[in-house]
């Protein structure tokens, strides 16, 4: 008997974790859903950071003195900007900002 419901609950519990699986939206297209309603016109720069995960930090470099930083984080809050951005005919790809 405990077998059988110790199966049970594992088919069930399999279905509901495959059926979970089945979004076809990418990161940046379910975020851009969700700020569809946004006036994109109010936002100069064309970079809006809360379409991405911010791992980097960026809002803590203010051009204070002791603000330093290594090539890593560098690099990406680099692809952060980049994949922030709504237009990036401006910016340069990351390949070409890699050392």
């Amino acid at each position: 008997m405990k077998t059988i419901f110790i199966l049970l609950l594992n088919l069930v519990l399999s279905t509901t974790f495959i059926i979970a699986q089945t979004d076809t939206l990418s990161h940046k297209q379910y975020i851009d859903e969700h700020l569809k309603h946004i006036d994109k016109s109010k936002i100069p720069s064309n970079i809006l950071m809360d379409r991405v995960l911010n791992l980097s930090s960026l809002k803590g470099y203010n051009n204070a003195a002791t603000d330093t930083t290594h090539i890593g984080r560098l690099l990406s809050g680099y692809l952060e900007l980049y994949n922030a951005a709504y237009v990036t005919d401006d910016l340069p790809a990351i390949e070409t900002v890699v050392i």
